[in-house]
């Protein structure tokens, strides 16, 4: 009994020794906004939440955070004629640090079925708190709802218009090479410069400013003709909380069925947020396109209200979309209601009813309900 004891008494020991060896010298939650690496974009990651833990590994030359998401989604077709399912939004990690005093790295992948897919893998170098560069793949700068982070989109859904022009799942690249269509993500390779003016006053920004070079094509795909797609935007915040803004993008890709020339494909946007952190979110976001000759555009404007402040809201969103605005009959409306419970900043319950309206004599029976958990650490 004592040798067991003993045993015990020493392996316990160990344990704690080897806890404090690994992490010296960095508590959990350190945040150096100077040199972290967005997993999402460069303007719209937020720390972790007090409450949760990241897991920072200290050696000789860096540090490391992991983190990771996942949501399942529980989706209730009220056509009578789609199957109820369950399915995995997302399961994701995403590991980032510094290698250098100016330079960081960030690597996230999805797991979720059907594959696995590397989402973002860069390197950047911080010129200071308002400058940087950054190569590889990640978000370019399109759209303020493309840009939010995944885990902290406020609907279940991303509007339609975002879906359409963003490089994700409605955009015409999506099936340049495949018949099922692939969801980029709203991502790309290239080059991304991300920058802003300060704000000394509340330590933050007037203006932020954002541009990239990138291929054109996609998530983990080369691009197959020379012309490479150019993308910018900016951002004003001219009082506290609110952001005034617009962004381009201008380029051409290979689809459709001619893939012997790459063809146009250009948008142009126009946003407003405003979010106090506490009681009131709220964006109104304007998206126009051009594939090839085809005119395409949308627009969407949300509000959520916190019941209880941080843990407890409801939301509506008004999303209209037209895929071809030479046609009169194709436009879609969806009014979205929600209910979202935050167990954290990013842990959260949804239950959403999507109200869907099409722009022909005959509607169709089409709503959908859908119940969303999310998980984040």
């Amino acid at each position: 009994m004592k040798i067991t004891f003993t045993k015990s008494w020493i392996a316990f020991i160990f344990i704690i020794y080897l806890n404090n060896s690994a992490t010296a010298g960095t508590q959990p939650g350190e945040n150096s906004k100077a040199l972290t690496l967005p997993v999402d974009s460069p303007k719209k990651e937020q720390a972790p939440p007090s409450q949760m833990l990241t897991f920072p590994v200290s050696s000789n030359t860096a540090k490391m955070t992991l983190n990771g998401y996942s949501g399942v989604r529980y989706q209730y077709y009220l056509d009578d004629k789609t199957p109820n399912s369950f399915d995995i939004r997302n399961a994701r990690l995403a590991l980032k640090g510094t290698v250098l005093r100016n330079l960081a790295y960030n690597f996230q992948c999805d797991f979720a079925p059907p594959t696995v897919r590397l989402m973002d893998a860069t390197a950047a170098y911080t010129f200071n708190k308002y400058a940087k560069i950054a190569v590889g793949q990640q978000k370019y700068p399109l759209s303020y709802e493309s840009l939010r982070l995944d885990y902290d989109v406020r609907s279940v859904n991303r509007s339609q218009a975002v879906e359409a022009l963003t490089s994700r799942s409605k955009d015409v690249i999506a099936t340049a090479f495949s018949t099922t269509a692939v969801n980029n993500n709203g991502r790309d390779i290239g080059v991304f410069f991300s920058g802003g003016i300060p704000n000394k006053k509340n330590e933050s920004t007037w203006v932020d400013y954002y541009v990239a070079i990138v291929n054109g094509m996609g998530i983990n795909r080369s691009d197959p003709d020379s012309h490479k797609d150019i993308a910018g935007r900016i951002v004003v915040h001219p009082i506290k909380y609110l952001g005034m803004g617009g962004s381009f993008y201008k380029g051409k890709a290979t689809y459709g069925i001619d893939l012997t020339e790459p063809k146009d494909r250009n948008r142009i946007d126009f946003e407003i947020s405003y979010e106090d952190g506490n009681r009131i979110y709220a964006v109104v976001e304007y998206l126009q396109g051009l594939d090839s000759t085809t005119r395409k555009g949308g627009y969407y404007g949300m509000l959520e209200g916190y019941i209880l402040p941080k843990k407890f809201s409801a939301l509506v969103k008004y999303d209209f979309y037209d895929p071809n605005k030479n046609k009169d009959d194709d436009a879609t409306t969806i009014t979205n209601f929600a209910l979202n419970y935050y167990f954290a900043s990013f842990t959260k319950i949804q239950l959403q009813y999507d109200l869907k309206h099409e722009n022909t004599e005959t509607q169709k029976k089409n709503d959908l309900i859908s119940i969303q958990a999310q998980v984040f650490f």
